[in-house]
């Protein structure tokens, strides 16, 4: 019944697309529907563009397959613009290209990144970037800070994927300068950048194992000429594997632009958020060890392995509205004004049914209301760009599991200047100062881009700055960071990517309390953490030969901790891949198929306190050996309207884990599909 609805909704939606003229008038409509007779008349801004990266070139999803020329208006749209020219940018012909589930997927080709895998999908799962996770990432939606202002921290699972078209990743120096939080990394998923005049729909499905199950629906539209719209829904929903791990979540999303000029445009956007994961807390190991001989072969057993917290899960709901103006000066001066607002809502219970009082009992409710207004300008010249940004929020709190409704203030400034960006050598200085309801936070660096020669070039950053211990905290500390990279991209057959970098806090980050859940009780703990330092290097690269494609990334980290903790994240970890990738029958299918290895060394796996979203080292936890597991991937594009995925993922069936006790997926199989709609 469910994917019968589906249907009927596509259906009707593609109906209502292809009755709307798009800004088409009633004697170019006619022209454009029969393209054997008379070129398509286009009447609207830029074309909607994406890189086919097996192909090598742009495929334009605007026109008719007949690749008839359009004639395109002169209108345009001022649009998201990326934060620094120095950053890195995952473009999404890599992405929807290989094989993902959700937004966190998309990062595993740079490198940069290692999940705290819970095993199941839909879980609250940590990520980090250059080794740091959950309170030290910003994360950008379209410019805008996406984090949580209660916990500070952003849970993927909330980020629509499949309307992203690149994801920027800031050099480590620049991480500081962006929104209120001065986060040491930045994360900015910028959305699709074209503007078509012709309806463009795209509905993607796919099914794995224990009704797993994954829907995204997307619409763009042009109405009365100029207002654009689209519109995307995202629903991902697994039923129980073990007990009481299934998981659910809507995302939605609407965005309007307007151009009053070709100087101006205005824009609203509005994002929802529902997420309801069931916090099984990992198989209870502890039993199993008490009945069974051989608690291993348990371990992987869905049915018979029993679960450390039967009764326990969360839910939150969030919403966003934004409103925006852009501003073209002229050709070279560009301003942005953005007033938004936040809201977030959580439920936090845990055998919600037992008699009030009782020790494992727990019922909390946490919301948070945002307001803010944020400003960027970017000037251009020949011999200087000069960027700066600054903003202003306010955030409420309602919490009853501590007392009183807090209210956090924050506001920042921050500029960059790059000397010579037409010359080989570009050297740039930044600095911003932030503040808070407790502290007055500096910061200041600079870095410098070298090209070599064409396609081959050189970065080196550095950069302190002060931060707060936690969200809403009262003591701060700095932090040094530097990165050096090396960019080799010649060709789109041969591309190579190397970062090394280095990050360390001035003193201890501070104390944490923690809400460590068991089956029939609940527990408060305060840890300690140790001085933050770490260096690491990161590998990724892609080489064609013929028809076959080379892909690998590969990570080392070294973390230098004062009390003789073991390694939290593996010294090596990474993924290679080998692939066919060709273009059949006079361009009608082109297809990418291959087998695709994920490995890590030994590491020590942290826990999960999943009510305040962060990780910690259990005692007595025993390390991971390291591992390695194989799958096989196909996507076929046919006649550029339809892609078929096939994943047969963990082939070789190797039982491992991530997280303790929260087993990884065994052998078993993903299938989807994505419909183009144009017109």
């Amino acid at each position: 019944m469910y994917i019968y609805k589906i249907i009927i909704i596509v259906f009707c939606l593609s109906l209502f697309a292809q009755g709307q003229s798009g800004g088409i008038t009633d004697k170019t409509a006619a022209a454009a529907t029969d393209s054997t007779k008379k070129k398509p008349v286009i009447d609207s801004l830029r074309i909607l563009q994406r890189t086919d990266s097996l192909a090598g070139k742009a495929s334009n999803v605007a026109t008719d397959t007949t690749k008839k020329k359009a004639v395109i208006d002169t209108v345009r749209f001022q649009q998201q613009k990326q934060f620094a020219q120095q950053s890195r940018v995952i473009t999404d012909s890599t992405f929807l290209w290989n094989d993902y589930r959700y937004f966190a997927d998309f990062l595993g080709s740079s490198g940069l990144s290692f999940k705290r895998s819970l095993g199941t999908s839909g879980q609250p799962e940590e990520v980090l970037l250059y080794g740091l996770g959950n309170g030290m990432i910003s994360a950008f939606e379209d410019g805008e800070l996406a984090n949580n202002r209660s916990s500070g921290i952003f849970n993927l699972n909330y980020m629509q994927g499949e309307g992203v078209e690149k994801i920027e990743l800031p050099p480590l120096s620049r991480g500081f300068l962006y929104g209120p939080l001065n986060n040491p990394v930045s994360l900015h998923a910028i959305g699709t950048s074209g503007i078509s005049g012709v309806p463009y729909t795209r509905v993607k499905y796919f099914q794995a194992p224990f009704l797993e199950g994954f829907f995204d629906f997307r619409q763009q539209q042009m109405f009365f000429k100029k207002l654009y719209f689209a519109l995307e829904v995202s629903n991902r929903k697994k039923d129980e594997g073990y007990a009481a791990s299934g998981s659910s979540s809507w995302l939605a999303s609407v965005q309007l632009m307007y151009p009053l000029s070709k100087k101006l445009t205005l824009g609203a956007t509005y994002r929802f958020a529902k997420f309801a994961p069931g916090l099984f807390g990992g198989v209870d190991m502890d039993s199993i060890k008490g009945l069974y001989k051989k608690p291993d072969e348990v371990l992987y057993d869905e049915i018979l392995a029993p679960i450390a917290t039967p009764d326990r899960y969360y839910s939150t709901f969030q919403n966003a509205l934004s409103f925006s103006a852009r501003y073209l000066y002229s050709e070279n001066f560009y301003n942005e004004l953005v007033v938004y607002g936040r809201e977030s809502v959580s439920k936090f219970r845990m055998n919600a049914e037992d008699t009030l009082g009782s020790p494992g009992r727990m019922s909390i409710n946490q919301s948070v209301k945002t307001a803010g207004l944020k400003l960027q300008h970017e000037l251009i010249t020949d011999e200087l760009i000069v960027s700066v940004n600054e903003g202003i929020e306010n955030s409420t709190g309602r919490d009853t599991f501590y007392t009183g409704n807090p209210t956090y203030r924050a506001w920042y400034l921050s500029g960059s200047a790059t000397f010579f960006p037409k010359r080989s050598i570009q050297p740039s200085v930044f600095a911003k100062i932030a503040g808070s309801n407790n502290n007055t936070l500096p910061g200041a660096g600079a870095d410098v881009n070298v090209t070599l020669f064409k396609g081959i070039s050189v970065y080196a950053g550095m950069a302190a700055f002060q931060r707060e211990k936690g969200f809403w905290a009262k003591d701060k500390t700095t932090f040094t960071v530097a990165e050096g990279r090396l960019e080799y991209a010649v060709s789109p057959g041969e591309q190579y990517y190397l970062s090394v970098y280095h990050y360390r806090s001035a003193d201890a980050v501070g104390k944490r309390d923690l809400l460590v859940a068991e089956k029939n009780s609940i527990s408060k703990l305060t840890v300690s953490e140790d001085k933050i330092e770490a260096s690491g290097i990161a590998f990724s690269g892609i080489k064609k030969i013929g028809y076959l494609s080379i892909e690998g990334s590969l990570s080392g980290f070294i973390a230098q901790n004062k009390t003789g903790k073991s390694a939290e994240i593996p010294l090596l970890s990474g993924q290679a891949g080998i692939y066919y990738c060709n273009v059949h029958f006079d361009s009608s299918l082109v297809i990418k198929t291959g087998l695709n290895a994920r490995f890590f060394s030994q590491f020590t796996p942290l826990a999960y306190d999943l009510f305040f979203n962060t990780t910690y080292q259990k005692v007595g936890t025993a390390a991971v050996a390291a591992n390695a597991d194989l799958s096989y991937f196909m996507a076929g594009e046919i006649k550029k309207r339809a892609i078929v995925y096939f994943t047969w993922e963990n082939i070789l069936d190797r039982m491992y884990y991530l997280t303790a006790y929260y087993p990884m997926p065994r052998r078993g199989i993903r299938l989807g599909i994505v419909w183009q709609l144009y017109n």
